[in-house]
């Protein structure tokens, strides 16, 4: 087409000219690439399917084959060994299992089968409402609560918490705190996981001193299930509340709490279940007394430990106010104050094993001290020591220094 006609077409008309000469271009390149991917699979065809011009030999490469190879001989058919394969079962070892035993406990204990819902007084009049559980199971024992324990329960409870001003949020952090202690239990009524004895006295202490026990309403089941855990590992132990077969070093504190906080069960409920194992934890403190008055790691009686001593003599206040009048206590109770005179230092404080004034250690024997005799007037200046050592932030103890002179 010469070059005028070329010019008189319009841009349409070149356009499809343009689109069928490609389409042509496109078809022949098809065609070509087609017979060259046709020829490219023939030929690798051929070269894996023909035999190799060469064999291998050693590991030092490919040599060529000689020419002067023998004609391999053939089997004759009847020279071919015959041979009888009897398939085999491997043996499979079945492993061991040991089986591990349970023994069920008998629960003496009236258990309730859900767990009791959990309210927080909000109103300040609730705060001294009675509760009837708590005071039936106070007074259905002999004598009902001691007179260290009357503000526990009840009227008591009440007058005491009108005395001491108590406040609606003190006493929902305390419950608070309880029920925090419940949904963390065991599943078989202990606390913790090392030494349970102390860890599950510790625990049980608590709902002790809120007036709870195996009657109360609220909280009954986790008292009933921690005194059924140590009454059956306590029986199995012959009376050593560390759970243990002999006294270790840190087994006679977990012995001396779990025997305090057994002791406090006992002086509330009178349960009788429990007084024969209490009777024997006892005995292991008053026999473990050293010549000076304390007790020592193991009861090995060398030496006076007032960390040591501090649980013994609460756990012997408790045998005290149980009322079973058991043989012993009170005189241990005497002789363990003249060891406590004897560590005081110049300025009212305690020491460890020795006359010291030693913050760390004056509380345990100022509260023992109280504990025995409740004498408010030698304690005094003791008191104040402690609370001055530390400065202004102690000042709400230098407030009760002066309640206990009044």
């Amino acid at each position: 087409m010469d070059a005028t006609l070329e010019q008189s077409l319009t841009f349409g008309q070149r356009f499809q000219r343009k689109m069928a000469e490609s389409r042509i271009f496109a078809l022949s390149l098809l065609i070509h690439t087609s017979l060259v991917f046709l020829a490219g699979t023939i030929y690798l065809f051929k070269a894996v399917t023909d035999p190799p011009d060469f064999v291998a030999e050693g590991g030092d490469g490919l040599i060529a084959a000689p020419d002067n190879l023998p004609a391999p001989q053939e089997t004759p058919p009847d020279a071919v060994p015959t041979e009888t394969v009897q398939p085999t079962t491997p043996a499979i070892n079945t492993p061991t299992l040991d089986v591990i035993t349970t023994t069920s406990n008998t629960n003496t204990f009236k258990i309730t089968t859900a767990a009791p819902k959990i309210t927080l007084s909000v109103a300040s009049s609730d705060l001294t409402k009675t509760n009837a559980a708590a005071v039936k199971g106070a007074s259905g024992g002999v004598g009902g609560l001691p007179g260290a324990m009357s503000g526990r329960m009840g009227t008591g409870k009440q007058k005491a918490m009108v005395q001491n001003k108590m406040t609606t949020r003190a006493e929902q952090a305390v419950v608070r705190g309880l029920e925090w202690l419940r949904q963390h239990q065991n599943p078989d009524g202990s606390w913790g996981e090392e030494n349970k004895g102390a860890m599950t006295g510790f625990a049980l202490l608590c709902f002790l001193g809120h007036g709870e026990t195996n009657d109360s309403a609220q909280y009954g089941l986790t008292v009933n299930k921690a005194v059924q855990w140590i009454i059956d590992n306590g029986t199995k132990h012959q009376g050593r509340l560390s759970m243990e077969g002999s006294f270790s070093q840190p087994g006679v504190y977990s012995h001396g709490i779990c025997t305090y906080a057994l002791g406090e069960y006992v002086a509330m409920t009178k349960d009788e279940r429990v007084i024969e194992l209490f009777k024997q934890a006892i005995k292991y403190i008053t026999d473990g007394q050293g010549p000076g008055g304390g007790w020592m790691y193991s009861y090995d009686k060398s030496e006076d430990d007032l960390s040591v001593s501090g649980w013994q003599i609460q756990a012997l206040k408790a045998a005290h106010l149980s009322g079973l009048n058991l043989p012993g206590v009170d005189a241990a109770l005497d002789k363990a104050m003249d060891m406590i005179d004897r560590l005081q230092g110049a300025k009212g404080g305690y020491g460890y094993r020795k006359p010291e004034d030693k913050y760390s250690t004056s509380g345990v024997g100022i509260l023992c001290r109280l504990f025995w005799k409740g004498e408010k007037g030698k304690v005094l200046n003791e008191v104040r020591y402690v609370a001055y050592r530390r400065g202004q932030h102690l000042r709400g103890v230098a407030v009760v220094a002066e309640n206990l002179h009044n």
